[in-house]
């Protein structure tokens, strides 16, 4: 839940989208209003997770396909999909 994280929960909380929680590997040192679950926490059913840390992108997506199903999405394909 770094810096990037924090603002896209922020922008998406004002809006249409209500953010449920966030995953971070270093969930016991972040202090956030927003729930944050570690790698090895069970989470909850959600629509989307938008994952942050694009240096990291396939590693964490194969994580996030061992544990659930949900639909997952990069922070840059939610920008730039909705300038197309």
């Amino acid at each position: 839940m770094g810096i990037l994280g924090r603002h896209l929960v922020e922008e998406l909380n004002d809006g249409l989208i209500n953010v449920k929680y966030a995953i971070d590997k270093n969930n016991g040192n972040i202090k956030s209003l927003t729930p944050i679950y570690g790698i090895d926490d069970s989470w909850p059913k959600v629509d989307l997770i938008v994952i942050t840390p694009l240096y990291e992108l396939f590693e964490i997506v194969s994580l996030i396909k061992t544990k659930v199903d949900f639909s997952i999405l990069s922070i840059e394909e939610l920008i730039f999909e909705n300038y197309h």
